[in-house]
């Protein structure tokens, strides 16, 4: 589920700025999730370098993105807000503690062996294409920033359908059959929580590209394809579209790993 899921994202990434595509982009930065190695490789692209990789050369791009990244130190919230959680005998483990500030942070360490002076920068990063990733990437200071530093053309994607999320259907499982949608079996507080985080990151990223004329900030939709194939897998060669890949399933636990 989860490769299915991400072959769709990056696919609709990808035709969310294709007209931008004829631009030949010189480089490629990524943050949050990293659709961009799936969609390089699709093209037959090489992927992009991780930014702490030694012995690197990353005048084509760098990869910051890091699995289970917040937005926020953990360390600046309550532990609470992160305890082991029991589901049927299964345990969801904790974040880890980089965050997008420090993403952002190696970015900036990395600008001395991109560019010579902030001139050049600007320069540089005109010429390179920007993929904010999904959930709790999506913060408007991080576009400015970007923007500022000399970014020109930026893809923010929104987030999928948590409610579909075999995770999550685990995990918040009701006994209310009015709590899922009829047509996907998707959680509908979960989805109609996604829908609004969409529509507000999509209006604030009209009004940045209203700010900024001289940049192109592209919301890219990742919420429509999910829920086609949730609702019809038999069309994507699938039988089901919301079991977990690990565990799960009759009564079995399910492995967030």
């Amino acid at each position: 589920m989860q490769h299915v899921i991400l072959c769709l994202q990056i696919s609709l990434l990808l035709s969310s700025f294709s007209y931008s595509m004829q631009a030949q982009y010189t480089s490629i930065f990524s943050f949050g999730d990293s659709y961009t190695d799936t969609g390089n490789k699709a093209l037959g692209l090489p992927l992009l370098p991780p930014s702490l990789a030694k012995d690197q050369s990353f005048k084509q791009g760098a990869n910051f993105a890091v699995a289970g990244a917040t937005a926020l130190k953990t360390s600046t919230t309550s532990s609470a807000l992160y305890p082991q959680l029991a589901v049927a005998g299964s345990a969801v483990p904790p974040p880890n503690n980089i965050s997008l500030a420090d993403e952002l942070g190696w970015f900036d360490a990395m600008k001395p062996a991109l560019c010579s002076s902030p001139q050049a920068c600007k320069d540089y990063f005109a010429k390179a294409l920007f993929v904010v990733g999904e959930l709790g990437w999506n913060d408007y200071g991080v576009m400015v920033k970007l923007i500022n530093d000399g970014a020109t053309t930026v893809v923010v994607s929104g987030i999928s359908p948590m409610g579909c999320a075999p995770g999550n259907l685990v995990l918040l499982a009701s006994q209310d059959p009015a709590d899922y949608e009829p047509d996907t079996g998707c959680l509908k507080g979960m989805n109609e929580l996604s829908r609004d985080h969409n529509a507000q990151l999509s209006q604030a990223l009209t009004t940045l590209g209203g700010r900024y004329p001289g940049a192109r900030v592209t919301y890219a939709d990742l919420y429509g394809p999910v829920i086609a194939f949730a609702a019809a897998p038999a069309r994507f060669g699938f039988d089901s579209a919301l079991r977990d890949c690990c565990g799960g399933g009759g009564g079995k636990p399910i492995l967030f790993y």
